[in-house]
């Protein structure tokens, strides 16, 4: 999860940085059109990725843990199931937080995140 949270955040601060340059040169249309690609991309992308996690949860689940018992593999396989299902919505925020930033509201994605904290 943690390289899935610095990949995300990559992603998202790479495309603000590109809508950023659009928006100071008051390229409003590119500006709006990256920020576009970037909500669709990290969209899509990180629904990808949870779907490829719930094909392979057996085998993550055998490769972390081995043999265990069922209870044990039971709540495991629940707390990737949750954890998977966070990617998208993870990756969204990242995306909107850097867009806010970008055009100067920081204030929000914080807001936001504390509430969700």
């Amino acid at each position: 999860m943690a390289l899935l949270i610095s990949l995300f955040a990559a992603l998202a601060t790479g495309g603000a940085v590109i809508a950023g340059q659009y928006l100071g040169k008051n390229q409003l249309e590119e500006s709006r059109e990256a920020v576009n690609q970037l909500v669709w991309f990290s969209g899509l992308f990180s629904i990808l990725i949870m779907v490829i996690i719930y094909l392979i949860k057996p085998i993550i689940l055998n490769g972390l843990f081995g043999p265990i018992t069922e209870e044990v593999r039971r709540e495991a396989n629940t707390y990737l199931m949750i954890t998977a299902l966070s990617i998208p919505f993870l990756a969204l925020y990242n995306a909107g937080a850097a867009i806010f930033s970008t055009i100067g509201n920081a204030k929000l994605p914080m807001k936001i995140m504390l509430m969700y904290n």
